[in-house]
């Protein structure tokens, strides 16, 4: 009998990759941050727009965002990077750390 592997494991982005493309959204979070949009006319991004700017494919995100999801603080309850990102007390820099804990939850399956 022939095993079939899944077409999202062909594709799925080792744990190097999904780590560079953590840093590389959080670099432009850094470089400058927005709520209620993807990308402000401004240059400046949300957590998901940097996140899409950073890994253009979408098997590669579907395979970020549960490890972000992870990474939300136990403390919020609403329980999306979107939501999080536009809560009135999130601000740029709980950002950079939700995705310094991406990295690091990355670098703990390693």
């Amino acid at each position: 009998m022939k095993h079939e592997w899944p077409i999202e494991t062909l594709d799925a982005p080792s744990p190097n990759e999904i780590i560079r493309i953590l840093r590389e959204a959080r670099a432009i979070v850094a470089e400058g941050w927005c709520k209620g949009v993807a990308e402000d006319g401004q240059g400046n991004h949300c957590a998901l727009g940097a996140l899409a700017l950073a890994a253009p494919r979408e098997r590669v995100i579907k395979t970020i965002i549960p490890i972000l999801n992870k990474a939300l603080p136990k403390s919020f309850s609403f329980g999306t990077i979107a939501c999080y990102n536009d809560s009135l007390s999130t601000t740029q820099a709980d950002i950079l750390a939700l995705f310094d804990r991406a990295i690091e939850i990355t670098n703990d399956r390693r």
